[in-house]
């Protein structure tokens, strides 16, 4: 753990809150929580050093990996959150959760796909559906982004008024 907490302490750019959690329970020798063994397993294996593949598509494996860890954390407050799988494309890859029996979209995926609109990420809200939006490289679709996606995502439904 030492890489890490030296990694976190050299980081040439701004921390994010957990990650400054991090480097607080490591520096006084406690435990990791769940959400931050995942962090912190990103940063050993994607981050110290950065690996060529970071570039490359995800695997199946690394998918599901990421919808799981998803629909987990936001799945602790809102019990029937389900993933609806993945497409993807040679640029692109789109994820979709829905909360309830069934996916009730109203936008089709042309229309989604406009609102992008030169966005590089995209979390898009059409009725009971959550459509996640990224490119097709396994930087944007670590355990790591689902913990930061599913706090966007929490965020965005309390402001919402769910």
């Amino acid at each position: 753990m030492k890489k890490v907490i030296d990694f976190l302490k050299n980081y040439p750019g701004e921390l994010t809150y957990r990650h400054h959690e991090i480097l607080e329970r490591l520096e006084a020798g406690k435990e990791l929580y769940d959400i931050q063994k995942i962090l912190v397993s990103d940063i050993i294996n994607y981050e110290i050093p950065m690996p060529p593949e970071i570039d490359e598509e995800p695997t199946d494996q690394q998918l599901s990996d990421f919808g799981k860890t998803y629909c987990r954390i936001l799945g602790s407050v809102h019990k029937n959150l389900k993933s609806n799988g993945v497409i993807i494309t040679d640029s692109d890859i789109w994820y979709r959760f829905y909360f309830g029996d069934e996916m009730q979209p109203k936008f089709s995926r042309k229309e989604i796909l406009k609102e992008r609109d030169g966005h590089c990420n995209l979390i898009y809200y059409d009725r009971n559906t959550v459509n996640i939006i990224k490119p097709n490289k396994l930087r944007y679709w670590l355990k790591s982004e689902a913990v930061a996606d599913a706090d966007a995502t929490f965020a965005d439904l309390v402001a919402q008024g769910y």
